[in-house]
């Protein structure tokens, strides 16, 4: 009998393990798919937020170009429970509303502000961390999608239908860089373009955005 017993956590361990490689695989192979035919010409893309943050790079520098973003890698999407509120609730704070970016039809919203940052006496105090979620007012959820370090801003964001956002980013890890993350979230997937130019960018554009709503650092 005690032999059943020790067998029984080793199988399941084992069941485990064959389930994860067979989702690392899969998505290995959707990976490489994509790399092939994932060829999106963000110039062609007609949304006010994505020329406003194209906008401000060229003004950091003029040989920035959307056509450099290059397809990078593909992973899928965590969801976890958020740990901001949403509008539907009573303690929602209102200074964060002009900052929601809604889907097309008015069903979602993301909201990439409220865990970053707080403001106190006009001024705004940022976590180290940033918290990327994702509000269903139907359902009356919270649903986390990405949370990014010290070394990643989500600057802005953007939807091209109710199924399908991107979260435009910059990085610190090899010298500011930006990139864009691309939301599928009928698949559950993310699609990764990198910024291909050496160019490095210091970007204040998050600091920017909140002067303009009267919030300084």
């Amino acid at each position: 009998m005690l032999k059943n017993y020790l067998l029984l956590p080793l199988s399941l361990a084992v069941l485990m393990f064959a389930c994860v490689k067979e989702q690392d695989e899969s998505l290995q192979k959707r990976e490489n798919e994509a790399s092939v035919s994932e060829k999106v010409d963000f110039k062609k893309i007609d949304n006010d937020r994505l020329k406003e943050w194209s906008d401000y790079y060229q003004t950091l520098d003029a040989s920035f170009d959307l056509a450099k973003f290059q397809f990078q890698n593909l992973d899928t999407i965590r969801y976890i429970q958020g740990n901001v509120v949403g509008t539907f609730d009573a303690s929602f704070n209102e200074i964060y509303k002009d900052f929601l970016i809604y889907s097309p039809d008015k069903k979602k919203y993301l909201d990439i502000d409220s865990y970053y940052w707080q403001e106190e006496n006009g001024k705004a105090l940022f976590s180290p961390d940033q918290e990327i979620n994702l509000v269903d007012l139907e359902k009356e959820t919270v649903t986390r999608v990405d949370f990014n370090g010290p070394s990643l801003i989500v600057e802005s964001a953007f939807w091209i239908d109710n199924q399908t956002f991107f979260l435009l980013e910059n990085s610190a890890e090899d010298g500011p860089s930006p990139f864009i993350a691309e939301f599928d979230l009928a698949n559950d997937l993310i699609k990764y373009y990198q910024y291909a130019d050496s160019v490095h960018i210091e970007s204040k554009f998050t600091e920017n955005k909140l002067k303009k709503k009267g919030i300084f650092l």
